[in-house]
């Protein structure tokens, strides 16, 4: 009885370790340039080591906006005098 127990949960244990994959989705050459795909090295502030990363225009536009929107909303809230 105890072995039917222990194959039961040995099944269970890695089946649910099978479901977890990091699939990875590989693009043609065509569809990233498409999509505006380039990568470049950026140092991480705190960090030494450079890293890659890769964006399309669409999130790289992303990424500028919320920037943008990041300065814009901190130098409103400033300390300046409007009179």
């Amino acid at each position: 009885m105890k072995e039917i127990i222990f194959c039961a949960i040995t099944v269970v244990a890695l089946s649910a370790c099978a479901g977890t994959k990091n699939e990875k989705v590989e693009y043609t050459a065509e569809q990233k340039q498409q999509a505006g795909y380039e990568c470049e090295k950026v140092t991480i502030t705190g960090s030494k080591m450079p890293r890659k990363m890769c964006t399309t225009a669409a999130k790289r536009l992303e990424i500028e906006r919320k920037a943008q929107e990041t300065l814009r909303n901190s130098t409103r809230g400033g300390t300046g005098s409007d009179g």
